[in-house]
């Protein structure tokens, strides 16, 4: 059995985060692949130095269970930040979402808000979110090998290079001016 096979199962949370400028994974996620490429993380305080360096970049898969149909989804996590244990839930940037072409409702009906959720650009696919507090979430867990090879998927982030400082070039985002 490859080590691939061998991960654990868990359990957790993909929350938006608008504050986030890359999408950022945990040990939840599986990893399949690395980029080769590394990030500096610095924190959200000005006076806070530099969290961390040489954070991989890494294209990831979390699978969705479907709540009204049973369906399992996995769902790719591009060009994503890994932090492993160190980070308590995933987060996802909307802007990179969005870069993939995907449409992201993130106001809660409660608020006057649309669908909260998020609308898949291949095929209408769309993704019920769920409010924790005021976060955006969906709940997700670690993918089997059997599920990522079998089950349909989904591309949250473009496979591309992100760069959230210039994100015409590269993305699907219109500008309108």
């Amino acid at each position: 059995m490859d080590k691939m096979s061998q991960k654990q199962i868990k359990t957790g949370r993909a929350e938006l985060d608008s504050h986030a400028d890359t999408c950022g994974v945990n040990d939840v996620a599986r990893i399949l692949a690395y980029t080769d490429q590394v990030a500096e993380v610095s924190g959200f305080v000005n006076s806070q130095d530099s969290l961390k360096n040489n954070i991989p970049i890494i294209k990831a898969a979390v699978t969705y269970d479907h709540p009204d149909t049973g369906e399992v989804i996995i769902m790719m996590i591009n060009q994503a930040l890994y932090f492993g244990e160190q980070l308590d839930e995933i987060l996802l940037n909307p802007n990179q979402i969005r870069g993939n072409g995907n449409i992201v409702d993130d106001v809660p009906k409660s608020f006057g808000g649309g669908k909260h959720s998020i609308s898949f650009s291949t095929d209408g696919f769309t993704l019920p979110l769920k409010l924790r507090g005021i976060t955006s979430y969906f709940p997700i867990r670690t993918p089997t090998v059997y599920e990522i090879e079998n089950c349909t998927m989904h591309s949250l982030t473009l496979d591309s290079e992100w760069n959230p400082y210039d994100i015409h070039e590269k993305t699907k985002i219109e500008v309108k001016q």
